[in-house]
């Protein structure tokens, strides 16, 4: 995090889930490599290490993070265990915008019992309204489909009202205040 200049990043030495304890970590390549899962991969298992797995809500209560404002998920299929961990951000009245990846073939190349689309109903049914990303990085508005390979974001209904929808494109364009950063900011 040094080489990014930033101070307000730690390093946990944990994965998160939906429970507390300890999980095997499968490690696909040397340090670095992409696509390490708490499930085995049908390809490129290299070696598995025991590591501890906490959720999100109890991380987040033991460091005494307060407000959540975004959340990026790319965990190779196991966002839905990262969620369900987080019911009490989820329930929270400021809640976080959510950008995830939801990738069905990936989900099933991890031999997880879910889909993508199992993760957008789960936000769904917290109050959460799925949009797609144009190239540009700025949200549309979600087509539902029977399978997905790409980053989402979930925004609570709550926040809806910070983005403006014209013609088919949804646009972010609040600020909390304007002495602060948007939580989105489309290029």
């Amino acid at each position: 995090m040094w080489i990014n200049g930033r101070a307000n990043v730690r390093l946990e030495n944990a994965a998160l889930a939906d429970r507390r304890g300890s999980m095997e970590l499968f490690l696909t390549g040397p340090p670095g490599t992409t696509g390490n899962s708490l499930r085995r991969p049908q390809v490129n298992c290299v070696q598995s290490v025991a590591v501890p797995v906490v959720t999100l809500d109890e991380y987040l209560s033991k460091t005494d993070v307060r407000e959540v404002d975004l959340i990026k998920l790319d965990a190779e299929g196991a966002e839905l265990k990262i969620l369900s961990g987080a019911v009490g951000l989820l329930s929270r009245s400021r809640r976080p915008l959510i950008l995830c990846e939801i990738n069905d073939p990936v989900i099933a190349a991890y031999g997880w019992e879910h889909r993508g689309e199992d993760v957008i109903e789960f936000l769904e049914t917290k109050g959460f309204r799925w949009h797609g990303l144009n190239a540009d990085g700025s949200p549309i508005v979600l087509v539902k489909s029977s399978s997905y390979s790409t980053d989402l974001i979930a925004v609570p209904e709550e926040r809806v009202k910070e983005l403006a929808v014209t013609a088919g494109e949804v646009r972010i364009i609040a600020a909390r205040s304007s002495k602060s950063a948007p939580a989105f900011t489309p290029t």
